[in-house]
């Protein structure tokens, strides 16, 4: 037979029980309801930003760089896919479809997608076609593609992906397909420079490297009349045609690069060679010079027979334009060359 003890004991156990259980539902729920809401509001942010992108999120790729030149700073845009304008139906009458590039949109892009996507500056982008594109009446895809243009590198960071998100509207009743589209623009900071790219080739000629990158010819047997020699830049520089500029090494130089190396031989006679062309110029639509640097062997019997005779080339800073390039820093923008006459 069970106490009076025990049965007040089982009793209040059992009341105790139930009030834990029930502060347990309790809690459960609460979490329950404050998930759902949490859950709710993440949804109805995806499902508004969803619907002003027409249902869905692809960004199109960009590419731009800040390119230095003497000084000067030039922002560019490199590599771009225009990207279409969609109407939900056909326009019933002209109209305009206005795009401009809105910032606050990042944060809730990269909430949405787990990103980390940088603020856009101010200022640093913007759109083309100066953010209108006209609508004809019957259009259901505009006649002007979009793409953002980068205006102001210096505020951006070098090796940077931005996300640049454009939000469009019309003026009239044209619906489209998407409100808001998204760029991921891959931004770069580079020093235009220059280096010796190539050589014109004849019989009994061997091509290669000096330990440090700098070009060495050797021609054997013979002396040619003249070696050409092609410039080229480090990127495209769609500005304006540049200007990059060669001279002759010095007797110091060469000797010095002899020594370094290793080389037995003499130093050529400057009676025997001259730089007949040292000026070259690169198109706009290339990284290629158009022209080639010129070194002539006027004089080809002063050479010293059964030995290496060493002669060197270089680029320099052009400083007769603004835009002149001034050589890499590295071994490729100079020239050795080795004759052995027998």
């Amino acid at each position: 037979m069970r106490s009076a003890v025990n049965n007040w004991y089982d009793k209040n156990l059992l009341t105790g029980n139930a009030i834990a259980a029930g502060l347990h539902k309790n809690i459960l729920f609460s979490l329950l309801v404050l998930f759902v809401c949490s859950c709710s509001k993440e949804k109805q942010l995806d499902r508004d930003l969803l619907s002003l992108n027409g249902g869905g999120t692809t960004s199109f790729v960009q590419t731009g760089n800040l390119v230095y030149l003497n000084g000067n700073g030039y922002s560019l845009d490199r590599n771009f896919m225009g990207m279409p304008i969609m109407l939900s139906q056909s326009a019933g009458s002209q109209d305009t479809v206005t795009a401009t590039i809105d910032p606050s949109l990042v944060a809730t892009y990269n909430s949405l997608h787990n990103e980390r996507n940088p603020v856009v500056p101010v200022g640093a982008f913007t759109v083309s076609n100066n953010g209108k594109f006209p609508v004809a009446a019957g259009e259901s895809q505009l006649k002007d593609s979009l793409h953002v243009t980068l205006v102001n590198g210096t505020v951006l960071v070098d090796r940077t992906v931005y996300l640049v998100p454009v939000r469009l509207s019309t003026k009239g009743n044209a619906k489209l397909s998407s409100e808001v589209v998204y760029i991921k623009y891959f931004f770069t900071i580079a020093q235009l420079n220059a280096r010796i790219q190539g050589i014109s080739r004849f019989p009994y000629m061997t091509i290669g490297v000096v330990p440090g990158g700098m070009m060495n010819v050797f021609c054997t047997n013979t002396c040619p009349d003249q070696l050409k020699f092609r410039v080229s830049l480090n990127t495209i520089f769609p500005v304006h045609e540049t200007d990059v500029e060669a001279a002759l090494m010095t007797d110091a130089e060469v000797d010095a690069i002899m020594t370094a190396n290793r080389y037995f031989g003499v130093r050529m006679s400057r009676q025997v060679y001259a730089l007949t062309k040292n000026l070259v110029k690169v198109p706009v639509t290339s990284m290629l010079s158009r022209d080639s640097l010129v070194v002539s062997y006027p004089n080809k019997a002063l050479l010293v027979s059964g030995s290496y005779n060493f002669m060197g080339l270089k680029l320099i800073q052009h400083t007769g334009s603004d835009y002149g390039v001034a050589p890499l820093a590295a071994d490729t923008a100079k020239v050795l060359v080795r004759i052995l006459v027998q």
